[in-house]
């Protein structure tokens, strides 16, 4: 709906949110179970830990990164976060924090290398 007067669109849209918050909390909740009953099935591909608590994603490619996973699983559907899980690995947070701890390693070896 397009207004003239923008403070009464404001106004409407306002209401309108305020309506549909628990709406969008409800899909919002089912999301979320979707995404954590998704992960029960999910482990470390180092160790093979496997507790929900302490999975998360790895990008493969960070050039293909679009957003990162956690922060989405509550507001997109398992469908939409597949395509962003699809090219990751599944790590627990200690592996996924060795990984990183050894890629700015290899980083500030080759930079070293160069200079």
């Amino acid at each position: 709906m397009s207004y003239k007067d923008k403070n009464k669109q404001r106004k409407y849209q306002k209401a309108w949110a305020r309506r549909h918050v628990q709406v969008r909390l409800d899909r919002h909740l089912r999301y979320k179970e979707e995404y954590e009953e998704y992960m029960t099935h999910q482990k470390c591909s180092k160790c093979s830990e496997s507790h929900v608590a302490c999975l998360e994603w790895h990008h493969l490619d960070p050039k293909q990164k679009k957003y990162d996973i956690s922060s989405k699983k509550a507001r997109a559907p398992l469908s939409t976060l597949m395509r962003e899980i699809n090219k990751c690995v599944c790590l627990c947070r200690n592996c996924h924090s060795k990984l990183h701890y050894e890629m700015r390693q290899s980083s500030l070896k080759e930079k070293h290398m160069r200079t």
